[in-house]
């Protein structure tokens, strides 16, 4: 089996996994090898945490632990647990790399860590390419518990706390001033002691002088770390520890202020790292992918929320969604692009997908026609489960894999169709297996996904990832991964239909008169276009049919 280790300042969690088998996780002390001899690891790993397993069979050994960035403290570690398991393969990186492969997996990007202490790089996919050195909680760690600890003691001891703040703090901790330093200087774990204090702050969040204490360390995070990466524009990032769990309002408030967007914040890092060493651990051949989809949502005790917080939080996480999506829009360019040279050659667009994907889909096909005036047959929406699962799910239809492809060869496809699978998941069989063999009969393919790295994706020529992150409810991806799919939709074929002449202006030329809105809409157009009176416009738009054509036989007409 692999165990799994994940040490911060002030907890360790560990877990043994092998294939679907997990040992459940076991939560000891913070391990630092700055802090902590040897001998306590071993005691920890010996005494508590293989009994506790009942010791199972421990083949490797990986460890993510604060203060392991060193190759002196990286030895460290290996001495003290060969000790215990002197057969295990065991492998020791920072408490950094730990978080990014657990909330990044193959995934690059930047990742945030707030809790006892602060950290802060960027991630290449396997490592950590660039870090700001986080220095420590005497010279560094803005942003974290130690740091407003420090913050909240210092001006408890020099009167600034409020005074009703103040008596209460020294009621809770009976704090005096010689004890406190004392501690701090002469103590063991220093940060641990003074990072205790954020409960303080969390039990009196509504204070002003609270509020303030936390956005300040937050911007001084900000500005002393993350800034220092020279990014441009807004940049999304992920975050971990309990700090940023904590005070998460304030701190998507503090970052966005900074064109920072954070697409998910964790607790802690240890239930992504198993399942990233389950399929995505260096050492595995298996397809490297975590999903993003699946993540915990960010808010919990949604049924004891009232209504209105209800639809802020829902409205919050919403507005993340075309921030999002604009990061997509290089690669929402490449489909478009494709689709535009293979319909001027009489090619079609489909869509494929299952549950809110191909419905999402169908609607944005069943639009062309009245809209633009194409025939129906050159947009087409399929989903699995076919026309019934429209309105009502058709149980296991999407987890046949060649179930896609049969209900694409209905229509006869050739090498001048696009076909697009659109999955949130990125996994589902019925969308993968129809992008497979439409590749194989060389068919240009495109991918529309919330999850980087799927086996859809590897299935397409152009893949569009939109990693809308956590839904508000885990896992109900009809949610922020159904609103962004619409809006690439939305974007793929009114960029598509300008490109073939739908468009004129940024008129609905083409529309079909199909009721007396449209009708209305058509006469106006012809009035304002071409200066003639209502009731001649009406006549022209009858005997033609469409704007487009109307426009087209008065110009020839009056050459």
């Amino acid at each position: 089996m692999k165990l799994i280790v994940e040490s911060g300042g002030t907890k360790t969690k560990w877990c043994a996994v092998s294939g679907s088998e997990e040992t459940g996780i076991i939560s000891t002390i913070g391990l630092n090898p700055n802090f902590v001899e040897e001998e306590t690891f071993k005691e920890v790993l010996s005494e508590e945490v293989l009994p506790a397993m009942k010791n199972p069979p421990i083949e490797e050994v990986w460890f993510y632990g604060a203060g392991c960035s060193g190759k002196a403290m990286e030895k460290k570690v290996v001495d003290a647990i060969s000790t215990v398991l002197p057969s295990a393969v065991i492998h020791v990186f920072s408490d950094l790399t730990g978080a990014a492969r657990g909330l990044l997996g193959v995934n690059k990007g930047y990742i945030c860590m707030l809790g006892t202490g602060s950290n802060s790089g960027y991630y290449d996919g396997e490592k950590i390419t660039l870090n700001i050195p986080p220095l420590g909680f005497i010279l560094g760690d803005e942003g974290s518990g130690a740091s407003m600890g420090k913050k909240l003691v210092a001006d408890f001891l020099r009167g600034i706390m409020p005074y009703n703040l103040s008596e209460e703090f020294r009621k809770n901790y009976e704090a005096e001033k010689d004890e406190i330093v004392s501690h701090v200087y002469r103590g063991i774990f220093p940060s641990r002691f003074i990072g205790g204090f954020v409960q303080f702050l969390k039990n009196h969040i509504s204070d002003p002088y609270c509020t303030n204490l936390i956005k300040t360390s937050f911007k001084e995070f900000v500005e002393r770390n993350l800034k220092l990466y020279k990014m441009s524009g807004k940049t999304e990032i992920v975050v971990t520890g309990s700090v940023a769990w904590h005070f998460r309002d304030i701190l998507e408030e503090v970052f966005a202020e900074n064109d920072l967007v954070i697409t998910r914040i964790a607790t802690g890092p240890i239930e992504d790292l198993i399942r990233y060493h389950k399929s995505n651990a260096p050492d595995s051949q298996s397809h490297k992918m975590v999903s993003i989809t699946e993540s915990e949502s960010l808010y919990n005790d949604l049924e004891n929320m009232s209504v209105a917080e209800l639809l802020e939080s829902i409205n919050k996480e919403d507005q993340k969604v075309p921030l999002i999506v604009k990061e997509s829009i290089p690669q929402i360019g490449k489909l478009v692009e494709a689709i535009v040279e293979r319909m001027k050659k009489g090619g079609r667009l489909f869509y494929i997908g299952a549950g809110t994907s191909g419905r999402l889909g169908i609607v944005d096909a069943s639009e062309i026609p009245p809209t633009f005036g194409l025939d129906h047959g050159y947009v087409i929406g399929l989903i699995a489960g076919g026309d019934k699962a429209i309105r009502k799910a058709v149980e296991m239809a999407e987890d046949n894999e060649e179930l896609g492809w049969n209900d694409i060869k209905a229509f006869n496809p050739n090498s001048s169709d696009v076909i697009i699978g659109i999955a949130a998941s990125g996994i589902t069989p019925y969308v993968i297996g129809a992008l497979k063999r439409a590749r194989e009969n060389g068919i240009f393919t495109g991918a529309i996904t919330s999850n980087s790295g799927s086996p859809l994706a590897k299935n397409a020529d152009v893949a569009v990832e939109v990693i809308t992150g956590p839904e508000f409810i885990t896992g109900s991806t009809r949610m922020k991964a159904g609103t962004a799919l619409k809006l690439v939709l939305n974007m793929i074929t009114t960029s598509v239909m300008i490109r073939l002449g739908r468009v004129k202006g940024n008129k609905m030329v083409n529309m079909q008169l199909s009721n007396q809105k449209l009708i209305k809409r058509g006469i106006k157009m012809i009035t304002d276009e071409l200066g003639l009176d209502p009731e001649t416009s009406k006549k022209l738009l009858f005997l033609h049919g469409s704007v487009k054509k109307a426009l087209d036989a008065f110009r020839e007409e009056n050459k």
